[in-house]
């Protein structure tokens, strides 16, 4: 179960030391981000023929199932951001 692994390190107190605000905002960020829809760019193309083509609508995706990301954003950010709201904010 990778997301529990996940979820611990969030939870561990080094992860706001200054030294490692770079690291912290990077890893979040490509945490909770989302995949690009992979078929993006036949979809824009189409798009760009007829706007009122509704297959056209770009699917991001998570990293994880979904199941998974709920467990991360609400065990392991959900905490952080009642912990540091400002940070977590900033880099969110």
């Amino acid at each position: 179960m990778r997301y529990s692994k996940i979820i611990e390190l969030l939870k561990k107190p080094f992860l706001f030391d200054r030294e490692l605000a770079d690291f912290t905002s990077s890893f979040l960020t490509k945490l909770i981000g989302f995949v690009p829809d992979p078929t993006a760019e036949e979809k824009q193309a189409r798009r760009l023929e007829n706007l009122q083509d509704w297959t056209t609508v770009l699917k991001p995706s998570p990293l994880f199932n979904q199941w998974e990301y709920e467990e991360i954003i609400e065990n392991g950010i959900r905490p952080l951001c009642e912990k540091e709201p400002y940070q977590i904010a900033r880099i969110l």
